[in-house]
């Protein structure tokens, strides 16, 4: 109930739109959209994880690079459908051209490959 609130309001006041706009290739408000990261829920298919996927096609290579961290500790801390949202996420951009973001994905990717769970 109380995240469904929380989403509600988010979308009421197009509080994503306007994140959204934060990022940008030259990664001016990085140190913002950082904290901003930090503070959505990323446990149910929500608009937070919509807004990572759109954020991770136009940030900064640092800000991508964190994001993907942010993709690591989520696997970390157990994240319960990992597997079906994070690494199809992940291995699409494994083929980009830039390979320092390729590398970042595939670092991600490897850990959780090594996690009992993820044999089943």
């Amino acid at each position: 109930p109380g995240d469904e609130c929380i989403s509600q309001l988010l979308r009421k006041f197009k509080i994503f739109d306007y994140l959204e706009q934060l990022v940008d290739r030259d990664g001016y408000y990085d140190h913002f959209t950082q904290i901003v990261l930090n503070s959505f829920s990323f446990e149910i298919d929500s608009p937070s994880r919509r807004m990572m996927r759109r954020w991770v096609n136009v940030s900064s290579q640092m800000f991508t690079k964190s994001l993907f961290e942010y993709v690591r500790l989520l696997h970390r801390s157990g994240l319960h459908d990992f597997y079906n949202w994070c690494l199809p996420f992940l291995t699409h951009h494994t083929s980009i051209n830039d390979r320092q973001i390729s590398a970042a994905a595939f670092d991600v990717i490897e850990e959780s490959c090594y996690d009992e769970s993820s044999l089943n």
